[in-house]
Parts: structure tokens; C-alpha cells; sequence
């Protein structure tokens, strides 16, 4: 899978919508080889391979939005983009999941009666981010088995509700079928996915699916 390629792909056939509004796709500059080593020792972890041949080859980022005020694709397709993290971005997310973690062990009390605490202490230490949200929110993988959840930014404010949804089987099964729907992001991931990830026979990426063939 050519990563690069695949987004640049989606945001030419967007681009191609009336009623489609985007944001100029930008790129940073490929990360070298001895950083991505330095920074997969950091992390005890290795980027898949579609991952870590674009940040080597292509670019250390990529990232676009797009809003369709029309609601051309529907009520739950408004609008959508990916920001790809850098690795750099990726360790500074991480130090800012494990601060949250160690914060709330230290504070038993609270941990005790609090169920999304209790879901941030068991997941985060296991989540990688790679893709963000404007609200905080990420898609990570997890070390655990690779595959792709949800990261819920606020789950110690209201609870696990889209905490832990499984998005993709893999980081390429997230970009496979995330692509295929237009890095689409929706309301609430859990009426979107089923036990594989993003469920592309669902009703309401029917229209984005047809347009973007």
C-alpha cells in the first residue's frame, strides 16, 4: 500500500465534488532513518511497514479536512480529513497519555469510583496514537494485537462510551477502508463499525462510497 498515494487519491476525487469544501493537503518533510530507529526504541514498538515507509520515503505528516455543508453525503458524513501524526508528534502524545495515567493512579480515591478513569489506567499504557482529532480524540494502535481503537480524549469527564472501538483490524485495514469512505469522521463510531472495524456495508457511508468510486 502506497500511503501517500492513497490519500492524495482521496483528495482529488473530493476535490471533484461540488458541494465539497477542503483545505490544502500539507506534507512535512520524510523522517530519517536513524530517528524513526531512536524513536521505535522510546516507544518498544515498530511502525507498520506502510507507516513507516512514509515516513521515511514521503513525508513525516500529511493532513487535510474537508466539510460538505450541503450534506451532500447525508446527516452523518458532514465532514472529515486525516492528520497523520509525525513521530515526534507521536511521543509527545504518548508522554501526554502517560502523564494522564500516572495522574490518575496517584489518586485513588477518585480512580476508585471513576469507570472511565479505571478504562484510561488499563488501555492507555497499550495505545499508540497515529491519527488526531481537532478535539482530542485519536485512533490508535494497540501494541497489544495492532489493531486500530478509538481514543476517547474526555473518558475520565463522562464515562467509556466510544473508548476503545475498534476501528480497523490493522493500520493498512484502518487506511483501506477509512479511504474508501473519505477519512469520514462521524458522531459516534460505534453505529460505524462492527467487530472488524469500520463497517463499509453500513447505510450511512452509502452515498460518500458511491461518489467516491
Amino acid at each position: 500500500m502506497n500511503l501517500l498515494q492513497t490519500v492524495n487519491g482521496v483528495y482529488s476525487k473530493l476535490s471533484s465534488i461540488d458541494g465539497v469544501e477542503l483545505d490544502t493537503l500539507t506534507l512535512t518533510e520524510p523522517t530519517d532513518a536513524s530517528t524513526i530507529q531512536n524513536i521505535q526504541h522510546e516507544i518498544s514498538f515498530v511502525f507498520p511497514e506502510t507507516l513507516r515507509n512514509f515516513y521515511l520515503h514521503q513525508a513525516s505528516s500529511i493532513k487535510f479536512n474537508w466539510e460538505s455543508k450541503l450534506r451532500i453525503f447525508g446527516d452523518e458524513c458532514k465532514f472529515g480529513g486525516i492528520n497523520l501524526l509525525s513521530p515526534t508528534e507521536i511521543v509527545s502524545f504518548i508522554d501526554e497519555m502517560q502523564w494522564l495515567v500516572k495522574e490518575s493512579k496517584d489518586n485513588r480515591d477518585e480512580l476508585d469510583n471513576n469507570l472511565g478513569l479505571q478504562a484510561l489506567v488499563d488501555d492507555w499504557p497499550h495505545w499508540l496514537p497515529i491519527i488526531s482529532f481537532e478535539n482530542g480524540d485519536a485512533f490508535c494502535i494497540d501494541r497489544r494485537d495492532h489493531s486500530i481503537v478509538f481514543l476517547e480524549h474526555d473518558v475520565m469527564d463522562g464515562g467509556p462510551n466510544v473508548h476503545g472501538v475498534k476501528i480497523g483490524c490493522s493500520f493498512e485495514d484502518l487506511i483501506r477502508k477509512w479511504s474508501t469512505i473519505g477519512f469520514v469522521d462521524i458522531y459516534d463510531w460505534t453505529d460505524g463499525t462492527n467487530e472488524s472495524g469500520i463497517d463499509l456495508q453500513n447505510s450511512m457511508f452509502e452515498s460518500i462510497i458511491d461518489q467516491l468510486k
